[in-house]
């Protein structure tokens, strides 16, 4: 029986789906690794295995390969909707039989150059000609210029019908998420870079920004990001802001983060400093003032579904000189006096129960936000080594600068923020910190994607009860790590969290405190298990 038949004879229940979905998936994998070193028809095969891996991120939205048949999402969905589905996994699959049919061509051309004459000499042999003359080389370069031959013998005949096969896998992915409701296909599209990005190199990064259409305007885009903290050569230059471009709003207070500026006279900025610390050896401080502008780059090229504000540019202060600005252009709003974070707000109603606390939706839908900016900043390999409370800012005007607007966060706080790659300079936090208690112990030996989820928890349990946790914290607990990190625990162990937001909210608030996810050297499982098992838990949150 065939894999759509199979799903509509037994009645389309998601088990059913799996096996279609398996199938479907499956056929991607038999090529995988196509055409490494075919320069013209690598774009092709690559553009294959993107398809592969939006089915792929499609099967974890719908929990598709869920342990419990009612854990997936489609469990309860209606049956001609999965009747669709199925039709378009047998359609995928017999895509795959037509572009394997391809594949075996362009395998057996290879083959056969290796046993027509041209096989390689014994090592015996080769020792000796390597010692008595040019045979050898004589010998490889003809083999590799009739595989040559071969390989454009196959692009010639195939590589048209190879290209349609692509459109029409890219055709039936479109199809199924135009099955997704709008909201969950705007979450779907955000993480999707994580998923093909994930197994990509330079060279494939670099094919996937020239040659992605327009409908993939995101992937193109982390894609550009990724590159840039993989190349970080001195091509790539921030925007320097003269100094004289600069004028404080208040001239007679002191310098502090988040001050309003005026550029250039007219536009309203906002300044955050980045701070050297003068402890740091002359390398270290170079190393970090190079990192400055890699990352003053990096928050230039975001697109706006980071959830970051505009970067413009940056600045040295040459009165200050182990401090840099970095430039955020704000809304043109007038009335706008300064960015308010999220502690803020929360402390506010601390201190003044007569502001409000906000309606549970409005949280989910911040926490829904923040956990999916964190995932595309990793997508990017950014660490964000500083996501707090305190580094999540509203712009909003005075008096609506309550607990009830949560909407529009923008990510802040980058200042020792680095990718994946580089190596940990300066500050490392240790519990003495009145904000120390955003980190988890293992920091002392390094920052990691992990640990950034671990803060995220905790401002996931700060939005929740809408309190500081700081408060929560003992005097003979503060000033260790191990301490506070006990503390947290032991406040989402019980049952009072869920009963505040409910069991899915809180089990997420767990799995970042316990730190439960795969190693990000598996960059692939650790982004599935941050999408499935936290940007799309935290979805299904609604109040």
């Amino acid at each position: 029986m065939s894999v759509v038949g199979e799903a509509a004879g037994l009645g389309l229940a998601a088990v059913s789906l799996l096996a279609g979905f398996e199938g479907a998936l499956k056929g991607y994998l038999l090529i995988e690794g196509m055409f490494d070193k075919d320069n013209g028809i690598r774009d092709l095969a690559l553009d294959y295995r993107i398809e592969c891996e939006k089915l792929r991120s499609w099967g974890d939205r719908f929990k598709i390969n869920a342990a419990r048949e009612e854990n997936c999402l489609l469990y309860n969905e209606k049956p001609q909707i999965k009747r669709l589905m199925a039709e378009i996994f047998g359609r995928i699959h017999k895509l795959h039989e037509e572009a394997n049919g391809y594949v075996k061509e362009h395998k057996a051309a290879d083959y056969a150059v290796d046993y027509e004459g041209l096989q390689k000499p014994s090592a015996s042999f080769t020792k000796f000609l390597q010692a008595n003359g040019p045979e050898v080389e004589t010998l490889s370069q003809a083999q590799s210029s009739k595989k040559q031959h071969h390989r454009i013998k196959w692009v010639i005949k195939n590589k048209a019908k190879f290209e349609e096969v692509v459109r029409r896998l890219r055709k039936a992915n479109e199809d199924l998420l135009g099955l997704l409701s709008i909201p969950s296909l705007e979450t779907f599209n955000r993480a999707l870079p994580g998923y093909v990005l994930a197994f990509m190199s330079g060279q494939d990064l670099q094919q996937t920004i020239d040659s992605r259409a327009s409908k993939d305007d995101l992937i193109r885009q982390v894609a550009q990001l990724k590159l840039l903290q993989l190349s970080r050569d001195d091509q790539n230059e921030p925007t320097k802001i003269e100094r004289q471009n600069l004028e404080p709003t208040n001239p007679a207070k002191s310098a502090t983060s988040r001050d309003i500026w005026i550029y250039n006279l007219v536009a309203r900025v906002w300044v955050e400093w980045l701070e050297i610390e003068s402890t740091l050896s002359p390398t270290e401080t170079h190393q970090l003032r190079s990192r400055i502008k890699t990352l003053a780059v990096m928050l230039e090229s975001a697109p706006p579904t980071f959830s970051m504000a505009k970067c413009i540019g940056y600045f040295e202060d040459a009165a200050h000189p182990l401090r840099t600005g970095i430039v955020y252009s704000l809304p043109i709003k007038p009335a706008i006096l300064a960015p308010i974070s999220l502690l803020a707000m929360i402390t506010q109603h601390a201190s003044n129960k007569s502001i409000p606390e906000p309606p549970l939706g409005q949280k989910f839908r911040l926490a829904q936000t923040l956990a999916t900016a964190l995932m595309q900043l990793h997508a990017c390999n950014w660490l964000h080594k500083g996501f707090r409370s305190d580094n999540i800012i509203f712009l909003t005007t005075p008096g609506s600068a309550s607990a009830s607007r949560l909407e529009d966060p923008k990510i802040a706080g980058f200042e020792y923020a680095r990718d994946v790659t580089m190596q940990s300079i300066g500050y490392r936090p240790n519990g003495s910190n009145p904000l120390d208690y955003y980190y988890h112990p293992d920091v002392t030996s390094g920052f990691s994607k992990t640990l950034d989820l671990y803060s995220l928890g905790v401002v996931l349990l700060e939005l929740a009860l809408w309190r500081p946790l700081s408060a929560k914290i003992p005097a003979n607990r503060k000033g260790s790590l191990e301490a506070i990190n006990a503390v947290l625990l032991e406040t989402v162990d019980g049952a009072g969290l869920d009963a505040e937001v409910g069991t899915v909210y809180a089990d997420v608030v767990r799995k970042c405190l316990r730190c439960d996810f795969p190693s990000a050297k598996y960059e692939a499982e650790f982004t599935c298990a941050m999408n499935t098992e936290v940007v799309l838990q935290l979805e299904q949150c609604v109040a």
